[in-house]
């Protein structure tokens, strides 16, 4: 692979700048792409605040082809009450405390998964996901 040549005044400090933008920057690209040309790009679910969060470590770097998490827009018929909500949001919150080695959704739904049917919650998996990810991806920002 070919080195790109830096410019006379180009520094350490560009250089740790860049490698912490470049990533969020190709994401962006790649959404970019994918809303102007339909044959082009990648639905990644980026957009401009992604790429910044991304870019200053606010938050973590998905994986190459792993679209952004979006929250889950609550709905009143979802849930009775915040408190049938609760388990789901609070396992999922623990989850990024005990797995935090495992950075990316997918590699760790499957375990998830399998061990929310061990809790017999009374809520079957594909209900309990979406408010799971989200307990998840709200504790690994905190």
């Amino acid at each position: 692979m070919e080195t790109t040549k830096s410019p006379k005044w180009w520094n350490e400090q560009h250089t740790s700048a860049w490698d912490r933008i470049k990533d969020a920057l190709g994401r962006d690209w790649e959404q970019t792409k994918a809303d102007f040309v339909k044959h082009s790009g990648q639905k990644l679910n980026q957009n401009v605040a992604d790429t910044v969060k991304q870019a200053v470590g606010a938050v973590p770097q998905p994986l190459p082809n792993v679209p952004n998490y979006k929250p889950v827009e609550y709905k009143a018929a979802d849930f009775h009450s915040y408190k049938d909500a609760e388990p789901a949001l609070r396992y999922g919150f623990g989850a990024a405390k005990q797995y935090a080695n495992k950075p990316d959704w997918p590699s760790l739904e499957e375990e998830l998964s399998l061990g929310w049917s061990e809790l017999e919650s009374g809520m079957d998996w594909d209900s309990a996901k979406p408010y799971v990810r989200h307990g998840w991806e709200t504790g690994r920002q905190k």
